[in-house]
């Protein structure tokens, strides 16, 4: 009738702005990340390098923090599949 729109087109913007919306927590989160690492362990960062085991220590940090995110991922892809 030229008014609104169709079901398909409003399943398309919810499940854009769904997207949208998880890309911006993955960003935030990385962000997050990348601050905790860093405060965690550049004890003595002094000008524009870190040490070894700086290096080491962020590096352990951001694969844990990733483990865990690629843990809850799954969950929630599965529970999301199982909605149906």
């Amino acid at each position: 009738n030229g008014q609104g729109i169709t079901q398909d087109q409003a399943d398309q913007l919810l499940n854009q702005a769904r997207f949208e919306s998880e890309q911006a927590n993955v960003q935030e989160m990385a962000s997050k990340l990348t601050q905790k690492c860093f405060s965690k362990c550049a004890k003595t960062y002094k000008g524009n390098r870190l040490d070894s085991s700086e290096q080491s220590c962020i590096a352990l940090c951001m694969d844990r923090y990733m483990d865990v995110f690629s843990l809850v991922n799954k969950a929630i892809v599965e529970r999301e599949a199982m909605r149906g």
